[in-house]
């Protein structure tokens, strides 16, 4: 079990450059307790007593709260920015990330829930010809090779998540989804690609989840990025932490 302190204790070991990063106007004053929180401009200071906590349990990455589901703060008020920021301040700080993640075992949306902390994110919509764009930003199109957005949709189907290993029992749904995108026509060849796909001994599931995430990441900030491409602990179920009820499929 993860409880508030454990997790502010986790906040108070993030860089104020991290803390920029997933937390765009939040200021933290003093990690000392009381834990002292606050925003620019006229927005009321947060004594740790005035948060309203529960435990929360350590879960896998894809039974965590959705962003979605954590209420509206009064004291946060977070515009995230939507253009990009240098690669390598990202890498940066998604190390940094992680490494408070294997030190706490907690997670950036249980950071995010102890704050009361919001991301604005867009609604992803599917059109009828396989596009895969971002409504809420300037209706701004992610754009990825069909192989790549075939394996992309499959999990976008799959909220509970995929296993690479178990990647086989769907190589039918799988090839459904890329032959309904791809121009080939040579049957074949298509069920080799997929076959490399679903093989657990061969790269080509992990070399197109590392292209989905670069297609997110030239698209939005890494900040909203993350909720959108697939991800997981090594050997878990890989999936999409975007709430379903913000895709839209034509």
């Amino acid at each position: 079990m993860t409880d508030r302190r454990h997790i502010l204790r986790a906040l108070g070991e993030l860089s104020p450059r991290a803390l920029e990063y997933f937390f765009p106007g939040l200021i933290i004053n003093d990690l000392q307790e009381p834990c002292c929180l606050s925003v620019r401009g006229d927005i009321p200071l947060m004594q740790e007593s005035d948060m309203d906590f529960a435990p929360i349990s350590e879960v896998s990455c894809f039974e965590e709260m959705s962003i979605s589901e954590v209420p509206a703060a009064p004291y946060v008020s977070a515009d995230v920015r939507t253009e990009k920021v240098p690669e390598e301040l990202a890498d940066m700080v998604m190390k940094e990330l992680e490494d408070i993640r294997r030190r706490y075992g907690v997670t950036i949306e249980q950071i995010e829930a102890v704050l009361s902390y919001k991301v604005n994110l867009s609604h992803l919509r599917i059109t009828c010809r396989k596009e895969i764009i971002l409504d809420d930003f300037d209706f701004r199109e992610v754009r990825m090779d069909t192989l790549t957005k075939a394996v992309y949709l499959l999990f976008l189907r799959h909220p509970e998540g995929i296993r690479f290993k178990e990647l086989s029992e769907h190589a039918a749904e799988l090839e459904e989804l890329y032959m309904s995108i791809t121009d080939r026509t040579d049957l074949v060849a298509i069920r080799r690609s997929i076959g490399s796909l679903t093989n657990p001994l061969d790269n080509s599931i992990n070399e197109k989840v590392s292209k989905v995430k670069k297609a997110f990441r030239n698209a939005v900030d890494d900040r909203i990025a993350r909720f959108y491409y697939i991800d997981g602990n090594q050997g878990a179920a890989k999936g999409i932490a975007l709430d379903r009820s913000l895709v839209i499929w034509e």
